[in-house]
């Protein structure tokens, strides 16, 4: 039989035509559908492999795994790493294209600089998003005094046009947004003027001065210091009350005021002693005020007449995604590389539909009202040139499944171990 050829593989005889003024094969319909049903596969292998890599944060040997275990077919290592490059690269691209679609009013742009996992990177991460919670840009700084500059620069648009620009109290915010050629008014987090405040009274019971005789021990003089600090803290205490009463809602109209209160008792002899760490603390206090007085003003302000953010804690949970993936950016040695990345992960959350909080149920892009026509595309991997595959079922025959014939028996391993059965000579026809 093995010598005849019956068990070996059987040639088969196909039917080709060629095109008689060009020449070439001219393919047939099944030739198309298989083609179209493996590039619709390899679409559709992109999509899970977009999921996992910029949604859940999973390895290339994880990916790996799971498309071998999902589709029985293994995809190379290789494939994994250009598709991640090349979906970065068009996400980068996407988030370009924000500031020039038709899109709701936004008049706030937060910038914070967070510093992943980078291991011996010496570049940081610069985010930039609005009062909707739409990251607008991410860019990898390695020169601030260049790269900040230029993202705040690229981030305003002929759409996004925003008057107010929401910081931390790194004092080079300001510089920068000078320097990128942008006239907004520069506010402060709310939390952390308050950790400012707090800051400065933890010094001044940090920072007392005590006289004592000089023959006094070492011993008995801390023992004198700590007495000192419990006690100003005490002191102090009710006054720190009083702050974060001022920020506390509902007092808005007043809050400046009550921090000149503040300032006021701490220059009062009769209600604290005037010692040294005393005095400094009030003048600190009196700078802080000077400096941001206005600014509090119009930030309260806002708050309670158009619901504007007060803190940038929208702009920190941003940072707390983009982190975790530091993991796998750390790997790409080139600034850009990495950036790719984070874009790419920036634009699956700005589509990421929530599922619990105050924006249950909407994502940015719903909340920002970005034109999906303007942008180009509906969704994440329609945006990156992974659409939803679309294949034909006019050719494929589905077998109808064999009836079961009525005069079909039932095993006797089915029946009913409660059933009675009829006795020796009666009719067992029922």
């Amino acid at each position: 039989m093995l010598t005849l050829g019956w068990l070996d593989v059987q040639r088969v005889r196909i039917q080709r035509r060629r095109c008689k003024v060009c020449g070439y094969e001219i393919p047939s319909a099944e030739r198309v559908r298989q083609a179209e049903a493996r590039r619709a596969w390899w679409c559709q292998v992109g999509r899970l492999v977009s999921l996992s890599r910029f949604k859940l944060g999973l390895s290339v040997r994880k990916i790996q795994v799971l498309v071998g275990f999902v589709y029985a077919r293994q995809v190379s290592i290789g494939y994994i790493e250009r598709l991640t490059q090349r979906v970065g690269k068009r996400a980068e691209t996407a988030l370009a294209r924000l500031s020039e679609c038709r899109q709701a009013k936004a008049l706030f742009l937060l910038y914070d600089e967070t510093y992943p996992k980078m291991k011996k990177r010496i570049y940081s991460l610069g985010v930039a998003i609005c009062e909707h919670g739409l990251i607008r840009s991410v860019r990898c700084i390695v020169r601030k005094a260049k790269d900040i500059p230029t993202q705040l620069r690229d981030v305003v648009g002929s759409e996004f046009h925003p008057q107010y620009f929401l910081t931390d109290l790194d004092v080079l915010f300001n510089k920068y947004m000078r320097v990128a050629g942008l006239k907004l008014t520069h506010l402060r987090d709310r939390v952390h003027l308050i950790r400012q405040i707090v800051r400065l009274f933890d010094d001044a019971v940090r920072n007392v001065t005590l006289d004592v005789p000089k023959r006094l021990p070492i011993k008995e003089r801390k023992k004198q210091r700590r007495l000192k600090r419990r006690l100003l803290r005490k002191r102090l205490q009710p006054m720190l009350r009083l702050v974060f009463k001022a920020f506390s809602p509902g007092y808005e109209s007043v809050c400046v005021l009550l921090l000149e209160g503040v300032l006021s008792q701490l220059r009062d002899p009769i209600y604290i002693i005037q010692t040294t760490s005393v005095q400094t603390l009030a003048r600190r206090l009196q700078r802080f005020i000077n400096k941001h007085g206005q600014a509090i003003n119009t930030l309260l302000q806002l708050a309670v007449e158009q619901g504007t953010p007060t803190t940038t804690n929208a702009l920190e949970s941003k940072n707390g995604i983009l982190k975790p993936f530091s993991l796998i950016a750390k790997f790409f040695p080139l600034p850009e590389r990495c950036q790719s990345i984070f874009a790419a992960v920036a634009l699956m959350e700005n589509f990421d539909v929530k599922t619990r909080g105050h924006n249950k149920g909407t994502s940015a892009m719903q909340r920002a009202k970005i034109n999906l026509d303007d942008f180009g595309a509906t969704d994440f991997f329609s945006a990156v040139g992974l659409p939803e595959p679309q294949i034909s079922l006019a050719f494929i025959r589905i077998r109808e499944p064999s009836r079961i014939p009525a005069t079909r028996t039932m095993p006797n391993a089915l029946v009913s171990r409660t059933a009675s059965f009829p006795r020796k000579g009666a009719c067992a026809t029922s």
